[in-house]
């Protein structure tokens, strides 16, 4: 539907002269004319629509609007970018921000007389007195950026001509080697100081705006487009309905009546997982308890753990979490109670978490980056003296040797302990293998939503049963049809059918008295119930839905009494569920979407009660414990995203109002030019590399007694050193 949205405004603009066109060919100019890569953006933002809706507003905005949006977007990058510095001018030793000002001057006038003017000298002379935290003085910050730091971010270990220290000085160039070596074991400071050549411009420049603006134009459109489709196909998305509740209340200055009412009636919230919530849903919130007061009686309970916040891609935002304990939520304080104590697993593995956790989380907690500091936790009685930590590396290992390691670690665990055992992983894609070894072995596993719907027999069949109601002349359908358990012709009697005739479709050749002559007398007796099950099945097409014309046929062709499996029979209807979504004005126009969208759904495999073996992704693990966990390819990377050509960073806030930073449509050839789209992308990186932190924190801690690693790493040529693909556990 996002696309479909997308593709409606593209068409809609392109039968509008006037501005609108115009500002579509200047986007698409930007994109060197490919609508197919625009439909796509245009699709990602409106699945986020709830964090750039009200910035934009409702349409095209007037002059007096424009300069007022670009004053607040502009504002908003700046106060960004201090609060940036002020964070890096309070990490800088206070022996260094003595000494620096007179050395840069010294590096800076050199470098003149040497090379010429410069971004680099114009820094370095701007350090007149040590930086301070505003805007103004981004430019002296990255002069001594480049002046203490390699190009890899490190610090300097040598001092030459080449940064402004000549030889025969009087006692400069000893000087900042002595400094050097002063902040050798300051990282914080280091990382910040390389993050200032990152920083973004606060200013927009006008191609940029312009391209905003056109932006600012399409966007409502595309939201209004979308709407029409919702209400259209009869469904909506999770967005769409707090977006509806948070506009029936109001606002938190001017209240709805439903508001009103809602003020009167509710006198507690009790939230559960709030490290998750998004920032709309915190607005949603705020105006749910705009007019309480301290002591009037109502009360607000919050239960939550930053530590397992891993649900970026639904949009949770766990830095407002961090302002929710420190600042309250809305006009609402919050007392903060930590609970430490581990009731789920042994005392062996608490000391592990808390001795590994530790140096993998952040030293500290930073809202703007997603960043949670670890808070140890602690063992209870019952569960001293338990738990067990293994760790299997596997070195230069292929996938085959990867998966018979996890067999033997999941056959001995089976041996050695009666209770239950996960096998966890970070994506499907990891579980081919292993899974191949499991069925090999004859262990019987439970995959949870592993499995493609695509892949099982029974939709298999189904598929093939929709096909051919929905296209009437899809042979290859229609031989499945016949195929399948509804007839179950053998490919003897399938080939005497329609062998003979390429022109005619298989429903023609059935209802040809000589055609079906020609089967075997076991072939005629099948198509002859088959037919009588079918019998006139005709789809009135615009007055009966073609999900419940495909439900009745499978009725009348005894589809329920197929499958003794109930599973078989929710897989079905998840499947006729699926149908429902796509079909358009009752019958099914592009099947290819059909299964595109089928490979998508995943499914959990039935098996026996007595089955302890469960496999499934680390978040489908979140909130679930087991006797023993196995968490296997922690060596394997993930596949690497594209950047997005339109991006944006939603920023919590302690006032509660949202605040967004936009970096528009740039030229592709230039993208990675753009120092706005870049420090979008690289804070971006930056929450998402965090949050494979707690993932693996939240995956690991799902244990009770035994916790198994399987990962690999990659022996260099020389023998001597080990190489993790990049971005992995």
């Amino acid at each position: 539907l996002y696309k479909a949205a997308a593709v409606s405004t593209i068409e809609d603009w392109l039968l509008t002269p006037g501005e609108t066109s115009q500002a579509l060919e200047q986007l698409l100019m930007h994109l060197d004319n490919n609508t197919g890569l625009f439909v796509g953006y245009l699709s990602a933002m409106l699945a986020k629509r709830d964090q750039w809706l009200d910035i934009i507003g409702g349409g095209r905005l007037s002059k007096t609007d424009a300069v007022l949006v670009r004053e607040r977007l502009e504002k908003t990058i700046r106060n960004l970018v201090a609060g940036y510095l002020e964070r890096l001018h309070d990490a800088c030793p206070a022996g260094a921000m003595a000494k620096l000002p007179e050395l840069a001057l010294y590096a800076g006038r050199n470098l003149v007389d040497r090379n010429g003017g410069s971004d680099v000298t114009a820094g370095l002379l701007a350090c007149e007195t040590f930086p301070g935290t505003q805007v103004e003085f981004l430019d002296a910050w990255r002069g001594l950026a480049t002046l203490l730091l390699t190009q890899q971010g490190q610090w300097r270990k040598s001092v030459n001509i080449s940064i402004g220290f000549p030889p025969g000085d009087s006692g400069q160039k000893q000087a900042l080697q002595a400094i050097l070596e002063d902040l050798a074991d300051e990282d914080d400071f280091r990382e910040l100081l390389s993050g200032t050549l990152m920083l973004p411009p606060s200013r927009y420049t006008e191609e940029q705006w312009q391209v905003l603006l056109a932006l600012f134009d399409l966007l409502p459109i595309a939201v209004a487009e979308l709407r029409t489709l919702f209400a259209a196909r009869g469904v909506t998305d999770h967005i769409e309905v707090a977006l509806a509740a948070s506009k029936a209340l109001g606002s938190v200055d001017e209240p709805s009546e439903l508001a009103l009412l809602m003020d009167y009636k509710v006198t507690h919230l009790l939230i559960d997982e709030m490290q998750d919530t998004s920032l709309s849903q915190y607005e949603l919130i705020e105006k749910l308890t705009a007019g309480w007061q301290a002591d009037d009686g109502r009360t607000m309970f919050c239960v939550g753990d930053p530590m397992q916040s891993i649900y970026r891609f639904r949009n949770a935002e766990v830095g407002q979490f961090l302002l929710a304990q420190s600042a309250g939520i809305g006009a609402v304080k919050m007392d903060r109670l930590v609970l430490r104590r581990n009731f789920r697993s042994g005392e062996h593995l608490v000391h592990w978490f808390n001795d590994t956790f530790t140096t993998i989380f952040p030293a500290e907690d930073d809202v703007m980056q997603g960043a949670i500091g670890y808070e140890a936790s602690a063992p209870v009685e019952m569960h001293g003296g338990l738990g067990k930590l293994t760790v299997h590396p596997l070195y230069s290992a292929d996938r085959g040797a990867e998966a018979a390691c996890g067999l033997d670690v999941i056959s001995k665990a089976l041996q050695d302990s009666d209770g239950t055992i996960a096998v966890l992983v970070r994506s499907r894609t990891q579980l081919p293998e292993l899974l191949s070894e499991l069925r090999r072995a004859r262990i019987e596993y439970q995959a949870i939503e592993i499995d493609r719907l695509t892949d099982l027999p029974e939709i298999i069949d189904v598929l093939a049963l929709t096909r051919a109601l929905a296209h009437a002349h899809d042979r290859v359908a229609w031989l499945g049809v016949l195929r399948g358990p509804w007839a179950g012709l053998t490919w003897a009697d399938l080939l005497l059918l329609v062998g003979r005739h390429r022109n005619s479709s298989v429903r023609e050749l059935l209802a040809d008295a000589d055609c079906t002559a020609r089967l075997s007398e076991d072939g005629q007796q099948r198509i002859a119930a088959f037919l009588r099950a079918i019998g006139d099945q005709v789809h009135p097409l615009g007055t009966e839905s073609f999900r419940d014309f495909l439900e009745r046929t499978w009725f009348r062709l005894g589809g329920p009494a197929l499958y003794s499996d109930p599973g078989c029979i929710d897989n079905i209807y998840r499947f006729f569920d699926v149908v429902e979504k796509l079909e358009t004005a009752g019958t099914l126009p592009d099947v290819a979407r059909l299964e595109d969208r089928l490979d998508q759904e995943r499914v959990s495999g039935t098996t026996s009660p007595g089955c302890r073996l469960q496999v499934m992704t680390m978040h489908k693990a979140k909130g679930l414990q087991f006797d023993t966990v196995v968490l296997y390819g922690l060596g394997r990377g993930t596949r690497k995203t594209s950047a997005p050509v339109m991006n944006w960073l939603s920023l919590p806030e302690e006032t509660g109002e949202k605040e967004i930073v936009l970096s528009p449509v740039g030229p592709r050839s230039q993208l990675d030019k753009d120092p706005l789209h870049n420090f979008i992308a690289g804070v971006e990186k930056r929450k998402e590399r965090l949050e494979w932190d707690r993932l693996l924190y939240v995956a690991c801690t799902r244990a009770e007694r035994s916790l198994h690693l399987i990962g690999h790493v990659k022996v260099a040529a020389n023998g001597e050193s080990l190489l993790c693909d990049s971005g992995s556990l």
